[in-house]
């Protein structure tokens, strides 16, 4: 097997040969670092095999000691090892570090083997990759390749939310895992941001990495901007996966030079062919060829701007709604008839050559046909936006049949009954029995006693399409609610939420709300824990709660303005976890949550402040029982005062500052409390 059909790493398959341009350019392939089946790595990795390498390192499947979890490791090539390898080395760690996301891959663990060979140690995916997909199958079907891009689009929207642009997408960074036991569908992965480009002003110093002028990524794959070296932005994403789209609906990238610099200069110059004529004829909706000609705009002020709203256009798309998209504003559809006018030009001109030698009968027909072509395209750019085709349709959907009725079961007792249907694809989410602590996919008939306590886990694509659909289901239906990281959520989506009237648990988690949902909040009788974090509500918005002080769960990470949070919940006594951001965290912040003498669990995320002077009020809640501040700057002498509170049975602490002496020897000191230096468990 090749470096390049390696290249995808973490269980990747051999890729087709055409891939010879998928080389990831401006990276190196080296040799394989010395690890051996059986090594074990900073004491508590056991190396099981070796699953590929890449541009920069080499990817083994290993088991956690400690836990008996599979994994994947990355390591960098000792034999390649300079200043700016192991600077973008870091950088890769990092970026992988800040994305926390279903469809994006997660990094556990990072350090040094023998005080010199970098790892990390991240998510181990057990599945295939979109390359060897397509190489096995061909073109993939529309539906198949809706299911599969949707949850790409979430997955890199977050990531760009979070400053990370990925800069090689392409067939084989693509990891498909098939339905497991506890899911609802397919899920997909994203893979390998090794050359990931961070955009926050805390790595500026970093920036050389990525200078002007350098060109990194896949040519086959490559937006113009960047094959010319450019400097790019997360529309040079948008680019690369509209490339990736375009093949899997035909077979074949949408260029394909004989050499990566020919390609390279393809992407920059050729007009993009349609879905239609890269197939021979194949007919394809209107509204797919539309969404992949704006994701591959050479200009990126012509292109889709984000990647939640390309989606949201493909989920519209799957559902058969007919929906126009475009660019955002008028002065971008301004660049778009600019240059497509200019596409027209150079075409015009072929068209008077080909005439002079062919008659003038042909100049004449190509004429009119791109003057046609340029006139449907100023129209579709002038089109109204993307939001209020969205609401006005999704607004006019039928609210449909019943999902669920009470019935009786053959002992007589009363059941709630489910028919989701025949479900392909992803399904609409899942039921989870919170009793049992356990998820069942939400398709067919199901049925469970009428007591029975039930959270409903919802998917993208129908919370997107109808958000009048909570009226199918009957009233009190549900004790939980988890919308996570659905970024098709509007206001609206809500507009009947305040019929489940037994709702304890809300999880918005990711979601774009505006303060308006306080409204609907307010509306809840029974509301106990709530979730919020990393959505566009500030401060100001969540003390208009009126059950805010008798939540007991909360979770503001990202929320700006969370001190006046802070400040309406000093002494309840009714908060038992609490979820938090550190970033601009004051003294008098601290002093306000050491108030909440019933804290149980408290998570503190981006806590690079908190150091051993802070541990004082920490140790001021006596029934804490969990304690993470995963980035916090604690030392074992101030992680020694946290273990010694009377229930404390977990901490979370930073390894990065810690001595793997300091780490066993508080492990020794306090056997009966477990220290994870981990990322806290999953929500």
């Amino acid at each position: 097997m090749s470096d390049a059909d390696k290249q995808a790493g973490l269980g990747a398959n051999p890729q087709p040969e055409m891939y010879e341009s998928d080389n990831t350019l401006g990276l190196t392939y080296g040799p394989a670092a010395d690890l051996v089946p059986g090594q074990i790595v900073a004491e508590k990795y056991k190396i099981l095999g070796e699953l590929g390498r890449g541009g920069m390192g080499v990817v083994y499947r290993v088991e956690q000691l400690t836990l008996g979890r599979i994994l994947a490791m990355k390591t960098l090539n000792t034999h390649e090892v300079s200043d700016v390898t192991w600077r973008r080395f870091q950088l890769e760690a990092k970026a992988a570090a800040l994305l926390d996301h279903p469809n994006l891959i997660s990094v556990h663990d990072c350090g040094l083997i023998n005080n010199e060979v970098p790892f990390f140690v991240m998510d181990y995916i057990e599945g295939t990759t979109l390359a060897k997909l397509i190489k096995d199958k061909g073109a993939l079907s529309i539906e198949e390749t809706l299911t599969i891009f949707i949850q790409v689009c979430f997955g890199l929207a977050y990531a760009h939310a979070v400053g990370v642009i990925h800069r090689d997408l392409k067939p084989s960074n693509i990891m498909l895992v098939p339905p497991q036991a506890d899911s609802s569908g397919l899920s997909v992965r994203v893979v390998d941001f090794g050359i990931a480009k961070l955009t926050a002003e805390e790595i500026q110093p970093t920036q050389a990495l990525t200078r002007t002028g350098e060109i990194f990524g896949s040519p086959l794959y490559m937006s113009p901007e960047q094959c010319l070296g450019k400097p790019v932005d997360f529309r040079t994403d948008i680019y690369s996966l509209g490339c990736v789209i375009f093949e899997c609906l035909t077979g074949l990238p949408p260029f394909m030079g004989s050499t990566a610099l020919s390609t390279m200069m393809q992407h920059q110059s050729n007009d993009v062919p349609s879905l239609k004529e890269a197939t021979l004829g194949k007919e394809f909706p209107a509204a797919i060829e539309n969404i992949i000609r704006l994701m591959l705009e050479k200009n990126p002020d012509a292109r889709y701007q984000d990647m939640k709203t390309i989606a949201r256009d493909l989920s519209l798309l799957q559902q058969g709604i007919s929906h126009h998209p475009q660019v955002v504003t008028e002065t971008k559809a301004e660049t778009t008839a600019r240059v497509n006018k200019f596409q027209i030009m150079k075409m015009a001109t072929a068209c008077v050559l080909s005439a002079a030698v062919g008659g003038t009968a042909v100049y004449f027909a190509m004429s009119n046909k791109v003057e046609a072509a340029y006139k449907q395209g100023f129209e579709s750019a002038r089109a109204p936006s993307t939001t209020s085709y969205f609401e006005k349709e999704a607004n006019e959907n039928k609210v449909g049949e019943p999902i669920s009725t009470i019935t009786v079961d053959k002992n007589g007792k009363s059941c709630r009954s489910f028919d989701f249907g025949r479900n392909s694809g992803f399904g609409v989410g899942y039921i989870f029995l919170m009793d049992k602590n356990k998820a069942l996919p939400a398709k067919g008939k199901m049925s469970f006693p009428l007591e029975e306590p039930l959270r409903f886990d919802v998917e993208d694509k129908m919370i997107v399409t109808n958000p009048n659909f909570l009226l199918r289901f009957n009233r009190n239906e549900f004790t939980g609610l988890r919308f996570r990281f659905n970024f098709g959520v509007t206001d609206n989506t809500f507009k009947y939420l305040d019929q489940q009237q037994n709702l304890k648990l809300l999880d918005i988690t990711g979601c774009y709300v505006s303060s308006q949902i306080i409204d609907i909040l307010n509306k809840l009788p029974k509301l106990e824990e709530l979730k919020v974090s990393h959505t566009n509500l500030i401060g100001k918005d969540l003390i208009r709660l009126k059950r805010l002080t008798k939540l007991k769960l909360i979770h503001i990470a990202k929320l700006p303005g969370q001190t006046e949070v802070l400040k309406k919940l000093k002494g309840t006594t009714e908060l038992e976890q609490f979820r938090l951001s550190a970033e601009e965290i004051s003294p008098q912040d601290l002093s306000l949550i050491s108030s909440c003498k019933n804290m149980r669990t408290l998570w503190i995320e981006k806590a690079t402040k908190l150091t051993d002077k802070d541990v004082a009020w920490i140790t001021k809640l006596p029934k804490l029982q969990e304690f993470y501040a995963m980035d916090a700057q604690i030392t074992y002498k101030g992680a020694v005062a946290i273990c010694q509170m009377p229930n404390l049975k977990v901490i979370g602490i930073n390894y990065k500052v810690w001595s793997k002496a300091d780490v066993a020897r508080l492990q020794k000191a306090f056997p009966k409390i477990v220290v994870s230096i981990d990322r806290p468990p999953a929500e």
